[in-house]
């Protein structure tokens, strides 16, 4: 009976819409023995769906201190820390908006600020080297085999001259395979 409503619906507002005609908003009912659907009743404003208090459910006021604690337990909307690492860290939009729309990725960019303080260099190899990674491996940020401390070590062997770039790429390599510390 469903699929018999369906396919008549399809074709009755199918050839409403072409005739020029507009779809109401309305309840229909089905009568199996005619095979078609006809208007119950519109539906055109709020007060038409007869809302009605429940008698037996207690009104909900919660207090400011309520709200105010769930809110702070709520975790920062990716808009919010888009616009956070744009006039925070200085990153350029494109950047905020990858790593700020992968949770796996800003959790990871986040923490990795912790341990290493230049936050394009962080952002330049969590979207290159490490996404890399990630999509060879079918995987995610949340799957990493090192931690935010030892992507944060590598960056800083990076700048004291420890090891190049390139290197670094190779070691990157190695700390994703097996989790071992870049400097090891």
């Amino acid at each position: 009976a469903v699929v018999n409503v369906l396919e008549y619906e399809i074709q009755r507002q199918t050839e409403l819409l072409n005739s020029g005609g507009t779809v109401a908003r309305e309840t229909r009912t089905w009568d199996e023995g005619r095979g078609e659907s006809f208007s119950m009743r519109s539906k055109e404003e709020a007060h038409d769906y007869r809302f009605f208090p429940e008698p037996d459910l207690a009104p909900v006021e919660p207090g400011q201190a309520w709200i105010a604690e769930i809110k702070a337990t709520l975790p920062e909307l990716p808009d919010i820390k888009r616009r956070r690492y744009v006039e925070e860290y200085g990153l350029p939009l494109y950047d905020a908006e990858l790593i700020s729309g992968n949770r796996e990725m800003a959790d990871f960019f986040d923490k990795t600020l912790q341990y290493y303080k230049d936050p394009k260099a962080i952002s330049n190899w969590l979207m290159g080297e490490v996404s890399r990674l990630n999509n060879q491996a079918e995987t995610g940020f949340d799957k990493l085999r090192f931690s935010p401390q030892q992507l944060g070590e590598l960056l800083a062997m990076i700048d004291n001259g420890q090891i190049s770039t390139k290197i670094a790429k190779t070691v990157l390599e190695e700390m994703f395979a097996s989790g071992t510390a870049p400097a090891s």
